[in-house]
């Protein structure tokens, strides 16, 4: 995906166009699973982590829309590694 589509699919969400959101996580979605699988060391918790984070993306779209695009990267990889953090301290506390 170029820098121009993926600005054109942030300004379409921005707009209102939801399925304009599923190509930019279809985009990301590889690498930030790996990050959290190797943070979680468990399937199941690297999923959720990144299913917040993307959730966490979309409420906050309009930041991404001013940002250069590995900028716009840095910020999804930085939302995926806080997320996996905060999972894997939560189950610790837990004793899991």
């Amino acid at each position: 995906m170029t820098k121009d589509e993926e600005k054109g699919y942030i300004e379409r969400v921005l707009a209102g166009d939801e399925s304009a959101y599923e190509p930019l996580v279809t985009e990301n979605q590889t690498k930030v699973y790996r990050l959290a699988l190797r943070i979680l060391k468990n399937e199941a918790d690297a999923e959720d982590a990144v299913h917040d984070a993307f959730v966490t993306v979309a409420e906050k779209i309009s930041l991404f829309s001013s940002l250069e695009r590995h900028k716009t990267r840095s910020l999804l990889v930085t939302i995926v590694e806080h997320k996996a953090i905060d999972l894997y301290r939560k189950k610790q506390r837990r004793g899991e």
